[in-house]
């Protein structure tokens, strides 16, 4: 097996076991290690020269690393420095995220639908595991806010805003594909996904997050 197989290897496993676990985020397995093993793949190259390369010949990472270091450059003047830095701190995913990607290298290619695919269907899971957990302790438990906000999205590891992005971002991605199927005349794969948007629907809703339908 060559280093270049390894790689890949690595590539795929870390974005899947990602995509996979972000609805989720349970404290074992951590969905961090997925990271890590992109990020093993991401060192293993065999020169540093091409990295650099590649990331001054790509405008998109330059204009994203232009507004990080500009962020940057205003926590010199902030008042309160101290919470400034905090923001720069919690922007590093800004910079880490395009770095990560555009510094791969062009050989290694990524199935895009699939993965993004993965992402929907584990939301799909994420939030119908959730509608039935919420059902047992409405029925059973006599919780009367279990559909609601922190009370329905039990996941500790994810903020209910971020699970709700996830599920908006994933009702998206559910609509694409039901449009396409049907377009494709598959007529029933269509009709399953969008079952699994109104599912989404259904969940985000419930949560009453406001703001969600804005990002939706």
């Amino acid at each position: 097996m060559t280093l270049a197989q390894i790689r890949s290897g690595l590539f795929g496993l870390g974005l899947y076991w990602f995509l996979l676990n972000l609805p989720f985020q349970f404290d074992f397995p951590p969905t961090a290690l997925g990271l890590m093993l992109f990020g093993l793949a991401w060192i293993m190259r065999k020169t540093w020269l091409s990295l650099f390369r590649q990331l001054k010949s790509n405008p998109a990472f330059i204009i994203i690393s232009l507004l990080y270091f500009w962020i940057a450059a205003g926590v010199l003047y902030s008042s309160d420095a101290e919470s400034a830095q905090r923001v720069l701190v919690l922007k590093i995913p800004l910079l880490a995220w395009p770095l990560a990607l555009a510094g791969t290298e062009n050989r290694f290619q990524f199935n895009h639908k699939r993965l993004l695919k993965a992402f929907s269907l584990s939301a799909v899971v994420s939030a119908l595991l959730l509608l039935c957990l919420a059902t047992w302790r409405f029925a059973f438990q006599q919780q009367a806010d279990a559909f609601f906000f922190k009370s329905l999205f039990v996941w500790e590891m994810v903020p209910a805003h971020y699970l709700s992005l996830y599920f908006s971002f994933a009702a998206g991605l559910c609509l694409h594909h039901g449009l396409l199927a049907w377009r494709m005349s598959k007529r029933n794969i269509s009709i399953i996904w969008w079952i699994c948007l109104l599912l989404l629907l259904v969940v985000v809703g419930l949560s009453g997050i406001r703001i969600q339908w804005i990002a939706m």
